[in-house]
């Protein structure tokens, strides 16, 4: 689930991908194609969800703090958790859970701050340290030669690095 290139951030599409995501995780998310009349809806097994919230560089310009735009990761992380915390703190140990695709980072000090967004919103939902996972995406220069400190700073969330292709 793409909040990041794949988007464009109207808040109704932000809006729809929260729900979708919340019935994705339910196992409730259906499609009806009524040109086709066909409905789709989940196999018994699914495959593995992973939410890429957008760059920590993209604001989300329909929160104000303070009168500026809230961090539109922080967002996209906030509402995807919170709405499916019961959810992920009943599965916890069956191999789902929350878990990420952060792009666009650049620099540890990115990733130390996601390790205490996770580690905080962990302890406030109840569910094992490390449940939430990360794979970092590295694609700037400058993260390159921060990829050791990156995976140090999320080691206990870092499921590893990517160099774009999911």
């Amino acid at each position: 689930a793409d909040f990041e290139d794949a988007l464009s951030p109207t808040w109704e599409n932000l809006m729809r991908g929260q729900v979708n995501l919340r019935d994705a995780v339910n196992g409730t998310i259906t499609f009806h194609d009524k040109a086709r009349n066909r409905v789709y809806k989940l196999n018994e097994k699914i495959a593995m969800l992973f939410v890429r919230p957008r760059g920590w560089h993209l604001p989300e310009a329909h929160i104000l703090i303070d009168g500026e735009p809230a961090t539109g990761c922080l967002v996209d992380f906030g509402l995807y958790f919170y709405h499916n915390q019961d959810t992920f703190r009943a599965t916890q140990g069956a191999g789902y859970g929350p878990f990420f695709y952060l792009p666009k980072m650049e620099h540890s000090r990115e990733a130390k701050i996601w390790n205490c967004v996770f580690e905080k919103a962990e302890a406030t939902a109840g569910i094992w340290k490390g449940s939430i996972r990360g794979t970092v995406l590295i694609e700037t220069l400058p993260a390159v030669f921060q990829m050791d400190e990156i995976l140090y700073e999320l080691r206990d969330h870092s499921v590893g690095l990517n160099c774009g292709r999911w």
